[in-house]
């Protein structure tokens, strides 16, 4: 109520519409939340991110998935950006997409368990198989702390999806 009469006054107030944002976010109201974040002049990284998620989860994935490109080529060195927005373009069912930003994700923080996780899940996807971690795509590539932790996690239900399985060969030379 008075957000939007604020609003009314003062359209272009960033602080308004992120205040507003949050509260119909707050109340699982994820239309009129887009709208407020749409109408952002200049959006941050992470506005752009909380708007790319929110088109998802409310089924417009053609927006989503362009919201997700746009966002890993705007920031092409931020490896967070990359990896958030590969996982999401896998999620959307377009692993030929998400892949690359995951490499690079993977290129950028080489250490980063949680990139190379979904960068296999990404190869798994890619070649036909499930989602699901592949440690065939991953062997000789990652550090095996990394990938036990992985196993680990995923065994108990904490990211990804089916557990898991192998999908390539030890020996193949490129993750996907």
């Amino acid at each position: 109520a008075w957000g939007d009469w604020a609003l009314g006054f003062f359209p272009s107030n960033r602080k308004i519409r992120l205040a507003l944002a949050d509260a119909h976010l707050s109340k699982k109201e994820y239309n009129p939340a887009i709208r407020l974040l749409q109408g952002l002049e200049h959006p941050t990284e992470q506005e752009s991110m909380k708007l790319a998620s929110l088109l998802a989860i409310t089924g417009q994935k053609k927006q989503a998935l362009q919201t997700y490109l746009k966002l890993a080529q705007l920031y092409p060195n931020r490896a967070k950006v990359l990896k958030e927005a590969g996982k999401e373009i896998l999620f959307l069912g377009e692993a030929r997409r998400g892949v690359p930003h995951l490499k690079a994700a993977t290129q950028l923080r080489p250490r980063d368990g949680e990139a190379w996780f979904w960068l296999a899940e990404g190869c798994g996807r890619n070649s036909g198989g499930e989602m699901g971690i592949a440690h065939g795509h991953l062997d000789g590539r990652v550090p095996q702390e990394l990938l036990d932790g992985l196993e680990r996690h995923a065994a108990h239900g904490e990211v990804g999806g089916k557990g898991v399985t192998k999908h390539m060969p030890a020996n193949a030379t490129e993750p996907c």
